[in-house]
């Protein structure tokens, strides 16, 4: 997740259209399979692109903002952890057929529900733990009938406030 961080990659992304290209060879890049490595550069990608766009419109509409924006910063070097993206080339195919989401090169092993295919998976750190968040398509139910509608308030004075409509 230091990667993130990397030195080359801030240095370059603003100059060079395909920053990868340079840091290939870096530990931290060898450290995650390919794919999310590069999940990585494009989200360091994104940084600065949105640091580019808010500073053209700070520029015709400072009003907008409470201040000039910032450059991306660097994430603290014991606590600071970025988003990691596993895309769905790395998510390992058998392990969701046995209702598992595994992420490649790693030890994680999270049961699951998700009958349709996965699209990423990601990890993200919160304070003393990570999340991870598994993103699908869920196949659209059919529309509920309409003619019969039921509200239910939940009230402080009254237990329960119950709202019907029928509709003939």
């Amino acid at each position: 997740m230091r990667l993130f961080q990397c030195q080359v990659c801030r240095q370059h992304s603003v100059r060079c259209p395909h920053p990868q290209l340079l840091i290939k060879e870096s530990v931290d890049y060898k450290a995650l399979p390919a794919k999310v490595s590069c999940q990585i550069i494009k989200l360091v990608d994104r940084c600065w692109s949105s640091f580019f766009a808010a500073i053209k419109e700070y520029r015709v509409n400072p009003d907008k903002f409470k201040g000039r924006p910032n450059l991306p910063r660097y994430k603290d070097k014991v606590k600071g952890r970025s988003v990691v993206i596993y895309p769905a080339q790395a998510v390992s195919k058998r392990g969701l057929k046995k209702g598992l989401l595994q992420p490649s090169g790693t030890n994680i092993s999270i049961p699951t529900k998700i009958l349709s295919k996965v699209d990423e998976i990601r990890l993200v750190p919160k304070c003393g733990f990570y999340v991870l968040e598994a993103v699908y398509e869920l196949d659209v139910a059919e529309p509920l009938d309409q003619k019969y509608i039921a509200a239910i308030d939940l009230g402080l004075t009254n237990l329960a406030t119950i709202g019907l409509i029928f509709d003939f």
